[in-house]
């Protein structure tokens, strides 16, 4: 099925925020959008910033739910 516009939007405005271009920069984060749902994946340094990365996704417009499958 052919990704939305929103969900392109949802995956850019989150790469372009200051925390992931300064804090998580170095890290191995992934985000996927479908549907307004948003499932990150990747490595985490700690808990702290696993829970940073689910709350600034959960702020991006066009946001409905955030599953966060990220380890640490």
């Amino acid at each position: 099925t052919a990704r939305s516009d929103v969900d392109d939007r949802i995956e850019a405005a989150a790469k372009k925020t200051y925390v992931f271009k300064t804090v998580l920069k170095d890290d191995d984060i992934k985000t996927e959008a479908k549907d307004g749902m948003v499932t990150l994946t990747g490595i985490a340094k700690n808990s702290a910033e696993k829970s940073l990365v689910t709350k600034l996704v959960e702020g991006v417009h066009g946001v409905d739910k955030v599953v966060n499958s990220m380890t640490i």
